[in-house]
């Protein structure tokens, strides 16, 4: 049978002959060194025929150059996400020192020079990765600097290709690829679901700017009197139950300090763009205000006396909503994703539950409030 190997330019699947060129798109694709003919999916079933005995010092250093490679990578991609150009220094650092790193530790573990202590099918995919690494990554720097997100989310997918050529070499140290091309796939869904996230940012500002104008109109950066709030529209039960009722969505954007305002902002620009592409932007928008007001009503119900504001119910929302989300559909984001929330997360539930627990005045009830809330939004 002969070989076969994906198209670095156009993910073609071409069969591999010395002069191979993708039926697909023209492009010339090399075989690559010391392939013998068996296809990737052979290659990959078949278990090592002798012990697998590395290089310890190239191992590690093709170890440290992927980890170097995907913070790149990563930060490119975060880049182009969110609507700014990419620093052309993000791209050159990586095609003049951690490419060539990938590219040197890869080919001197495929040549063994200590005489031959590698199997002849972890040279083989070491070559395969050394070629499709060096194409896919010139392919996606070229859709990067063009900024194009859609070219530079395919050939991200390539990217993934070439790091399961090389977790199949059974290399240690080298984490396996089905976890990267599951994050890959998962976020290439996210931008196709929701190519932009414009209501967090809009939310994050708006909350900012009225914070602002409540400083200038008399209050203090750490603590604006509760007259103010409830003069600003703060949610209040004498007021709200005697027909101020547009307190209860009007609340969720004032806030009592800047420390207030800043974590809770901190913590939804974290957690809610992720939110934001899962459910959509309106959808989104409608999730925030659904689980502001009812936070809300939770703190009337519960103790109508307090001065109540601030977006911690609605953003105790988006957390709720995003539990709901993982309690139907677990295997959908990978833990990579979620790991990554997990610090900021962590400290939002115990800055509230702390400062609740020791400050009588923090409104539990809204946040426990904007929690169920958003988990029942989350289910649907």
């Amino acid at each position: 049978m002969n070989g076969s190997i994906v198209c670095p330019y156009c993910a073609s699947l071409v069969v591999l002959t010395p002069d191979s060129t993708c039926p697909a798109c023209s492009q010339p694709v090399v075989l690559p060194l010391g392939h013998d003919g068996r296809d990737d999916d052979e290659l990959a079933d078949l278990p090592p025929s002798e012990p697998v005995v590395t290089l310890p010092s190239e191992v590690a250093e093709l170890a440290r150059a992927e980890a170097a490679f995907s913070e790149q990578r990563d930060q490119a991609l975060a880049d182009l996400e969110e609507g700014r150009a990419v620093d052309p220094r993000v791209l050159d650092v990586v095609t003049r020192d951690i490419l060539p790193r990938c590219r040197r530790a890869a080919a001197e573990l495929a040549r063994a020079p200590d005489g031959g202590s590698l199997p002849e099918r972890m040279r083989d995919f070491l070559n395969q990765y050394h070629l499709a690494r060096q194409q896919a990554w010139l392919a996606f720097e070229r859709a990067i600097r063009d900024n194009d997100r859609r070219q530079a989310l395919h050939h991200e997918r390539l990217l993934a290709y070439s790091r399961y050529l090389l977790s199949q070499s059974q290399l240690p140290g080298i984490r396996p690829a089905s976890a990267e091309k599951h994050v890959v796939g998962f976020y290439a869904a996210l931008l196709s679901l929701t190519p932009r996230t414009w209501v967090v940012p809009t939310l994050a500002y708006l909350n900012l700017g009225i914070f602002a104008l409540m400083v200038f109109a008399g209050g203090q950066l750490f603590q604006v009197p509760g007259d103010l709030a409830v003069r600003w529209g703060a949610n209040f039960g004498p007021r709200t139950l005697g027909g101020e009722w547009w307190r209860v969505v009007t609340c969720i954007f004032l806030h009592f300090g800047v420390i207030h305002v800043a974590f809770n902002m901190w913590v939804l620009w974290q957690l809610g763009k992720l939110v934001e592409r899962l459910v959509g932007n309106v959808g989104f928008l409608v999730l925030y205000l659904a689980s502001g007001v009812f936070a809300s009503m939770a703190s009337l119900a519960w103790n109508p006396s307090v001065v109540s504001a601030g977006a911690s119910g609605a953003v105790f929302g988006v957390c709720g909503a995003l539990l709901g989300f993982l309690t139907l559909r677990r295997d959908t984001i990978p833990m990579h994703v979620l790991k990554s929330l997990r610090g900021s997360l962590v400290a939002f539930v115990a800055y509230n539950v702390v400062f609740g627990l020791a400050i009588p005045a923090i409104d539990m009830a809204a946040h426990l409030g904007g929690l169920v809330g958003g988990f029942a939004c989350g289910l649907v």
